[in-house]
C-alpha cells in the first residue's frame, strides 16, 4: 500500500534526476521514463495511460512540488534502469 503523505524531493534525488537526464531521457522498457522539462528546473515522468491519445500521460515534476511514494518509486526503478545501462557501458 501507498503512502498517501507527498515529500519534497530531497537534494540526492533531485541531483541525481539531473545526473540521470544530462545524456538524454530514461526509460524503463515500453513502459515509463522520464525526460528534461521543457520549464526551467521540471522534469517529466510519463507512463501508459490507454485512455490518452497519445497512449501515455505526462506528469511535470518540480523541485518546489511535492511527490507520492508512488512516483519516487518509479522514479528509484528508473535509476537502477540507468545505472545498469551506465555499469555495462563502462565494462
Amino acid at each position: 500500500m501507498w503512502s498517501t503523505e507527498r515529500k519534497r524531493f530531497t537534494d540526492s534525488q533531485w541531483n541525481t534526476l539531473t545526473l540521470m537526464t544530462k545524456e538524454g531521457p530514461v526509460q524503463y522498457e515500453d513502459e515509463y521514463g522520464v525526460r528534461v522539462g521543457i520549464n526551467p528546473h521540471t522534469f517529466i515522468l510519463w507512463y501508459p495511460k490507454g485512455s490518452s491519445p497519445t497512449g501515455y500521460k505526462e506528469v511535470e515534476l518540480s523541485r518546489e512540488g511535492l511527490q507520492s511514494d508512488f512516483w519516487i518509486s518509479k522514479l528509484h526503478a528508473l535509476f537502477n534502469v540507468w545505472k545498469r545501462n551506465k555499469d555495462l557501458t563502462i565494462c
